[in-house]
């Protein structure tokens, strides 16, 4: 709109992210702000029924979930409606103690032993679960085949032994009984021709390449599918750098 050059990928992800069509790129800079305008007023217009829209979701929730069979319907509206209340709480208790700076991790959502989601402020418990969460993705593959042996020690934990070397050419032979099933998957990781041809390849990210991201990563928008928020394995990072 203002004569300056701007990448088309760019230009596509930002719709995608905005969640517009494609089209609206050949709109003209007083449409855009029209529409803009219009987008924003249906914004506060939603923003001033936000308590009725939630409630509206936790019965439907409520419902959703009786129905799938995890118990009553009125019990867990009733759950759902206690547990908000709890969290609106403690966010006006923090506001008031003045610890709801901007990228501070003030509450953590996790699951206890019975399978129901608790929040947590308390620093003490919120650390411990950020621990406890942490040390669960590090072994949550150290039951498959690669970290048993014969295959731990054929391949190693960085893919640097002659059994690696000899999968990446094709040509890998054990003298162990495996399944057929990790053999399978094994003749996958053979390198194509085609970029076999290519020739060795320079590493385009660095390690203070990959430092650097983690250290200005945007915990507001940054997510992770978890429980847990994005901000919990942000400031381990830093503590690791």
């Amino acid at each position: 709109m203002q004569g300056l050059k701007v990448s088309s990928r760019l230009i596509s992800r930002a719709l995608r992210k905005a969640n517009l069509a494609p089209s609206i790129q050949g709109h003209t800079k007083e449409a855009l702000q029209d529409e803009n305008k219009s987008t924003f007023q249906e914004y506060y217009k939603a923003k001033g029924d936000a308590r009725t829209l939630r409630d509206t979701y936790m019965e439907m929730l409520a419902a959703s979930l009786a129905k799938a069979g995890d118990g009553n319907q009125e019990s867990i509206l009733k759950a759902l409606r206690q547990r908000e209340r709890q969290r609106n709480s403690a966010r006006k208790i923090h506001f008031i103690q003045g610890k709801l700076r901007t990228g501070s991790t003030t509450m953590i959502t996790t699951t206890d032993s019975k399978g129901s989601r608790i929040d947590i402020t308390d620093k003490a418990e919120m650390e411990k679960a950020i621990l406890a969460s942490n040390h669960e993705k590090f072994s949550q593959s150290f039951h498959t085949p690669f970290y048993q042996d014969p295959l731990k020690r054929e391949f190693g934990f960085k893919g640097l032994t002659v059994a690696a070397q000899a999968t990446l050419a094709g040509v890998y032979d054990s003298n162990y009984p495996i399944s057929q099933s990790v053999l399978d998957v094994i003749a996958q990781w053979e390198i194509p021709e085609a970029v076999r041809s290519l020739g060795p390849l320079k590493i385009a990210l660095s390690v203070e390449q990959y430092k650097s991201f983690w250290n200005k990563a945007n915990e507001n928008v940054s997510c992770y599918p978890s429980a847990l928020s994005f901000s919990t394995m942000n400031s381990f990072d830093d503590d690791i750098a």
